[in-house]
């Protein structure tokens, strides 16, 4: 049964705006004294699956907000599941200078940078966490821990893992890689990810005959629905 999620939000440059944000099962009715205890700087919510959900979605998301807000236009750039953002969230964001960015389904593993960078050293630097915690728990026999103790150690093995995997990473260069930044408006931006893919920012003649709010009903109505296909962008 799964014990938690995880969800991580990274950014070109200054990764410490946003924590890790754990997802644990249940209803949260737990004490004020394993409240205390969880890692500063990751934030937890309770599921009744430990899944994401559209509540525990809008949560983050004014978690986000209320990190990222220094009067700036932003980017968000997030996955096409109809848990992560629907045409009311989007609105909401956009309101706040807030571009979203969906990334169609079958395409996350090519141009979203969390699966191509970050999920799996995060996953290998947690699970050196973990064993090393074991070897100082003297063993895996001997690590019994209740239910409230392990929500407590996930917190805090989450944030050295997270704190590592920044450490190991040079995100802007990874922005870079992908194509969400490029270095000046001139060079053709080919994407390692996706091999013959090139995009030329000098080209100005990208026009679309559709109007914003037919494509936003477009869109917000098939994520209701299901997950986006990159067939659903054309």
């Amino acid at each position: 049964k799964r014990f938690a999620t995880v969800i991580l939000t990274i950014f070109g440059s200054d990764n410490k705006r946003v924590g890790p944000v754990l997802l644990f099962k249940g209803k949260g009715q737990v004490s004020s004294i394993e409240k205390r205890q969880y890692a500063n700087g990751v934030k937890v919510y309770f599921t009744p699956k430990a899944v994401n959900n559209r509540i525990t979605m809008d949560k983050y998301m004014e978690y986000w907000m209320s990190e990222v807000n220094d009067k700036n236009p932003k980017l968000f750039i997030s996955g096409s599941s109809n848990t992560h953002l629907d045409h009311k969230s989007i609105r909401l964001l956009r309101k706040k200078q807030i571009v979203v960015a969906v990334i169609p389904k079958g395409c996350a593993m090519y141009i979203q940078a969390l699966d191509v960078y970050v999920f799996s050293i995060f996953k290998k630097h947690y699970y050196d966490c973990s064993e090393e915690y074991i070897e100082k728990a003297c063993g895996r026999l001997k690590a019994k821990l209740t239910a409230s103790e392990s929500r407590v150690l996930c917190t805090r093995l989450t944030l050295i893992a997270w704190k590592r995997t920044v450490f190991s990473i040079d995100f802007s260069e990874s922005f870079r890689e992908i194509g969400y930044t490029w270095a000046d408006h001139v060079t053709p931006i080919k994407l390692h990810t996706l091999p013959g893919y090139m995009y030329d920012p000098s080209d100005r003649n990208l026009t679309c005959s559709i109007e914003e709010n037919e494509i936003d009903f477009s869109i917000s109505s098939k994520m209701a629905k299901k997950q986006l296909k990159l067939t659903d962008f054309w």
